[in-house]
């Protein structure tokens, strides 16, 4: 059963059988604040007495009343002292980063009657800031973060113009951290959407960076144009006929692509638990000549979010990053990103093998079916293998049943593909090595 933060709305004043009032929540736990630690919560009684409360695992079974007052099973317990009908904070510490928890309490009136327990709570702690060390993504406190996780179809298309695919939903990223246990959404924002839709980022990417802070994923925002940034060359698009202005949705200009990242940067600057993706894939250019573009855009996010982590992709549409060795990315905090689909053949897992001694890697995109020649035992599972051997992160693409490589056959989770099995299949597995990820 998936986590959910329920509470009840204020109950009028309950007797007993001899007249007496009975004790009850007026208001039901609530969530005050959170940190990288712990959280603050909130209630209301209707009688003076003592709150007791645990704070679970996500998901443990629900407690009896008498569970609770002994603290049984709990990550965190405490008590404290309340008044009739005035709100109470309470301060919960210990707490590990990015991790989900339910909270239940119940009163203790002065008579040493007890309330039902408290409907849950769900908590997640914050997520820290991510830094580059050696060839290592880490967080605050030095610890490595490998993240694994898919990518989703851009917010706009999936709401405006998807036509029977999965709509933008809590329970999507519900799922994704329980049942699936990713650790990181990307979130492709194409240009021409954006350059057309002036409040894209608040209509569409705001609640999925929300929900991203709610159920301890890191949120990637991945530029999404391709092409060339100075010739413009991009490849032809049919699905860019469907949009009312009929453009190239990949669009690669240069002057775009910076305005663009410079708002993304603005908007989510003091999220620390968003990663910014400068240009999908690039085409059409060499590796000599993207460093300087790539350093150009990078310098654009860093103007006003100094400390980014951000993402670099690889020319020949992700595909290469054979010249990186000879002439890295001038700048701090970086991360390379690489899509190996089927069709970049093997050559890739040399570089890469070579690359992630020295910077870290990233697979921002992979996949196979539909278009993506390849199968389980031929690429997704040697593929998985090869990422756990060389401890690499990656977003598989994509999240969806009607973009391709799709993870699903119809809106339901699971409904899956074969790729979609093996992406689920490698998440669950790989968490249960808590050291590779957390």
């Amino acid at each position: 059963m998936l986590a959910t933060s329920c509470n009840e709305s204020p109950t009028a004043p309950q007797t007993g059988s001899n007249g007496d009032s009975m004790a009850i929540f007026i208001q039901q736990p609530m969530l005050s604040s959170k940190t990288t630690t712990g959280f603050a919560f909130s209630l209301e009684t209707n009688l003076d007495g003592k709150i007791y409360f645990v704070v679970l695992t996500n998901n443990a079974p629900k407690p009896s009343k008498e569970d609770v007052v002994a603290g049984s099973n709990s990550v965190v317990k405490g008590n404290f002292t309340v008044q009739a009908e005035k709100a109470v904070q309470q301060i919960v510490t210990g707490l590990a980063m990015g991790t989900s928890y339910d909270l239940y309490a119940v009163l203790e009136d002065e008579q040493s009657a007890t309330t039902q327990v408290s409907t849950k709570l769900f908590v997640t702690t914050s997520l820290s800031g991510l830094a580059v060390q050696g060839n290592r993504i880490v967080d605050m406190n030095g610890r490595e973060k490998v993240l694994r996780g898919v990518a989703v179809v851009d917010p706009l298309v999936w709401q405006d113009y998807h036509g029977g695919g999965l709509p933008p939903r809590e329970i999507d990223f519900a799922v994704l951290a329980q049942e699936w246990q990713a650790k990181i959404v990307r979130v492709p924002i194409h240009p021409d959407l954006l350059e057309h839709n002036p409040n894209y980022l608040r209509d569409y990417v705001d609640v999925l960076v929300e929900w991203g802070d709610k159920y301890g994923i890191y949120v990637f925002i991945g530029y999404h144009a391709h092409g060339n940034p100075n010739t413009e060359q991009v490849e032809e698009t049919p699905w860019g006929n469907n949009l009312p202005w009929h453009g190239n949705p990949y669009n690669p200009n240069k002057a775009l692509a910076i305005s663009s990242l410079s708002s993304i940067a603005e908007r989510y600057k003091d999220k620390q638990w968003v990663i910014y993706g400068t240009f999908n894939e690039p085409a059409f250019i060499t590796w000599r000549e993207w460093r300087p573009e790539a350093e150009d855009l990078v310098d654009a996010i860093r103007a006003i979010h100094p400390e980014a982590l951000v993402m670099v992709s690889g020319v020949n549409f992700g595909s290469e990053l054979d010249g990186v060795l000879g002439n890295p990315i001038n700048r701090t905090n970086i991360v390379y990103e690489v899509h190996p689909y089927p069709w970049a053949g093997e050559g890739w897992k040399n570089i890469v093998a070579e690359l992630s001694q020295v910077y870290p890697v990233f697979l921002g995109e992979w996949g196979f079916g539909e278009g993506q020649p390849g199968t389980a035992q031929e690429y997704g599972v040697p593929l998985v293998d090869y990422c756990k051997q060389y401890n690499l992160g990656w977003t598989a693409w994509i999240w969806d049943n009607v973009w391709t490589p799709k993870m699903f056959h119809s809106t339901s989770h699971t409904d899956l593909t074969e790729f979609g099995a093996v992406v689920k299949n490698a998440l669950t597995e790989m968490q249960s090595l808590a050291q590779l990820a957390y």
